[in-house]
């Protein structure tokens, strides 16, 4: 099948409606991505190279400048794509970035912080089972009319499927804007909570953060690792390591694929770091994503 692969981005930049966009080319096998930041014009000026670049074995990636109103939603079934119009969240992009798994760009028609947009993502992908793990202000999607060259994808005839735009419109969501009032509560909720758990850390010992492995090694635990995890997480944190900090290192510091799917890992180093915090104050925390979680399912 042939594909227009200039007139493709077009309609994607287009529907995205942004002045300026950071286009990435990220190697298949290192990971590593060189990132620029081009106009809509200059992008496309550059789809030749582009198109090089994705046959050498590079994926091609795109996210509007920072700052923007656009949030990113990723690892959607189809399923998910119409719940988000069901729902009140229609996209003004839909990108099928391999084949039957979807991307989604939702226009809140206004710009953000860059926490409440990351509670705004969480939230959107919380509510339709999309990962949780991509919810946050900086992520980038595919661009379309490029192919999908992980190994997996490769067809019998040795070729890679292309990333298909779907939808392109600019729209704003019918829901953006109680979800934006929304998403700022809780934020607040979420301040008020870390500022409580620090308070209470505040009053232990500050020193050098200990190498988690540390942690795993020791006998106490049993070769436990959840539970040298969570001590490991309240140690990091009552020496004034941030949550995110705490988390990536839990999710690098070993393989975690038993756990399932890179969902499910994020999952459980969310829980790890918030079952210490909750330690920290005494007494339950109940997150402000669980409550927004639950009352959508309730709704379904």
């Amino acid at each position: 099948m042939r594909v227009d692969t200039k007139e493709v981005v077009r309609r994607q930049l287009r529907a995205l409606g942004n002045d300026r966009f950071e286009l990435g080319i990220q190697h298949r096998d290192t990971g590593a991505m060189d990132l620029g930041t081009l106009s809509a014009e200059n992008v496309l000026a550059s789809v030749g190279f582009l198109k090089w670049k994705n046959q050498s074995g590079h994926f091609i990636r795109i996210r509007p400048k920072w700052p923007h109103p656009f949030v990113f939603i990723d690892d959607l079934r189809v399923e998910g794509v119409y719940a988000l119009d069901r729902r009140g969240f229609a996209p003004c992009v839909v990108v099928e970035s391999s084949p039957e798994n979807f991307q989604a760009w939702l226009n809140l028609g206004r710009r953000v912080g860059k926490e409440v947009m990351t509670v705004i993502a969480r939230q959107v992908a919380a509510t339709i089972d999309a990962d949780q793990g991509a919810a946050n202000w900086r992520q980038a999607g595919a661009l379309a009319g490029f192919t999908n060259c992980k190994p997996k994808h490769q067809r019998p005839d040795g070729l890679y499927p292309f990333a298909r735009l779907h939808m392109a419109r600019h729209q704003v969501f019918p829901r953006a804007k109680s979800l934006v009032r929304d998403a700022k509560r809780v934020r607040a909720a979420e301040q008020a909570a870390s500022e409580r758990a620090q308070a209470y850390y505040a009053g232990r010992d500050p020193g050098r953060v200990k190498d988690i492995s540390a942690f795993h090694e020791r006998a106490k635990y049993e070769g436990d690792l959840h539970r040298a995890d969570f001590a490991w997480a309240i140690h990091a944190l009552s020496r004034g390591w941030s949550e995110q900090r705490v988390k990536d290192t839990i999710l690098h510091a070993r393989d975690l694929r038993h756990k399932g799917s890179r969902r499910e890992q994020e999952k459980y180093a969310h829980r790890t770091v918030r079952r210490a915090l909750q330690r920290g104050l005494g007494k339950t925390i109940e997150h402000p994503d669980d409550r927004f979680a639950g009352q959508q399912r309730l709704g379904r």
